[in-house]
């Protein structure tokens, strides 16, 4: 506001004062690109709540900030704060990444990753900057995917794995509400053309049992529940019994055994 004053003053003086009105255009002209350069002077920094802004845009959330010189990190707690090179800082006026918060952060809605898309989880570095996982064989990635397979049919339950070990929870269910949670290893590596998997622990809410694994090839894994108690439907465990195989390196599939299956 400061700088439309001053233009305005100028325009006013020459018009009253000018001598010769054929010299008017070109002072104005003049005065005109002054008053420009002297508005551009005084928006370099703005500053809301605050006559002394450190940034490009400052915005004093508490009026607290001191006079002259820097704030205070408790000063600044209540701050935003915008620089020159686009960072934006919220509780601090010296921002060193795009979006640099002091304080806690809340997300109110987030997508959630869909079919079998791989998701990067996020870690946070000891210097507390968000970083995301590689999706790779060092760092790792997590997938999920959920298929129905016919009876006595084959589903692919992942495709394009890449080298790398991995942790695979398989979860069956019935017509009764009723799941089965399995957990494989599984390894990959496309150098010599290895792969495999293996059967680690399971679990049936209610029965407590763990299931039976069958090893029928290195990639390959049946899976028998058995002391599960039938439920309304007249099913029982072998409504859960399948077989985990890997027919090349970069797939998972699944061959059902028994009718209403799904797989998670």
């Amino acid at each position: 506001m400061c700088s439309t004053y001053v233009i305005v003053a100028f325009i006013f003086v020459i018009l009253i004062f000018a001598p010769d009105f054929k010299h008017i255009t070109k002072m104005k002209k003049q005065f005109l690109i002054g008053s420009l350069l002297v508005s551009s002077l005084a928006f370099s920094q703005v500053g809301i709540n605050t006559a002394n802004p450190q940034t490009t845009l400052h915005v004093d959330g508490g009026k607290d900030n001191p006079a002259s010189g820097a704030p205070s990190a408790a000063q600044q707690a209540n701050d935003f704060a915008v620089t020159s090179t686009g960072s934006v800082g919220i509780g601090t006026t010296t921002p060193t990444n795009t979006l640099d918060v002091n304080g806690t952060t809340r997300i109110r809605t987030i997508n959630q990753g869909a079919g079998t898309a791989v998701v990067a989880p996020l870690y946070v570095d000891n210097t507390g900057v968000v970083i995301k996982s590689s999706t790779s064989a060092t760092y790792g990635g997590l997938r999920s995917n959920t298929i129905t397979i016919a009876s006595g049919a084959t589903g692919a339950f992942l495709t394009g794995l890449a080298d790398g070990a991995y942790k695979a929870n398989v979860v069956t269910w019935n017509a009764c509400g009723l799941n089965a949670s399995t957990e494989f290893f599984i390894t990959v590596s496309s150098i010599n053309n290895y792969y495999g998997l293996k059967g680690t622990a399971g679990l049936v809410p209610l029965a407590s049992n763990a299931p039976t694994f069958t090893q029928t090839g290195t990639a390959s894994v049946a899976v028998t529940w058995t002391a599960v108690t039938p439920c309304a439907d007249g099913g029982n465990g072998t409504s859960f019994n399948y077989t985990l195989t890997m027919p090349n390196a970069t797939t998972l599939n699944v061959v059902r055994h028994y009718p209403t299956k799904c797989v998670s």
